[in-house]
């Protein structure tokens, strides 16, 4: 698994979909890589992850249960399907 560490949109750019059309992209190149999954390191306080939810990923925890703030998406090609062409 590949990880991605960090990501950020500037607030202004926020809510237009820039963010969904950027994951998207780097699935898509992630995949064209041969790479299938990917982790992404974050804050556990940063309302982004929300977002990151809604993009279909999953929080990863630690062995005693304790969320960090890392997002896990096993499967980049349901997350390229879901949003293609947007």
């Amino acid at each position: 698994m590949l990880d991605l560490n960090k990501i950020y949109l500037l607030r202004d750019y926020q809510r237009l979909g820039l963010g969904t059309k950027l994951f998207c992209e780097v699935a898509r190149r992630f995949l064209d890589k041969g790479i299938t999954s990917m982790v992404l390191f974050g804050e556990s306080t940063n309302p982004s992850g929300y977002f990151h939810e809604a993009m279909g990923a999953e929080k990863i925890y630690g062995d005693h249960g304790e969320f960090h703030g890392s997002y896990g998406w096993r499967d980049l090609k349901k997350l390229a399907a879901k949003y293609a062409g947007k």
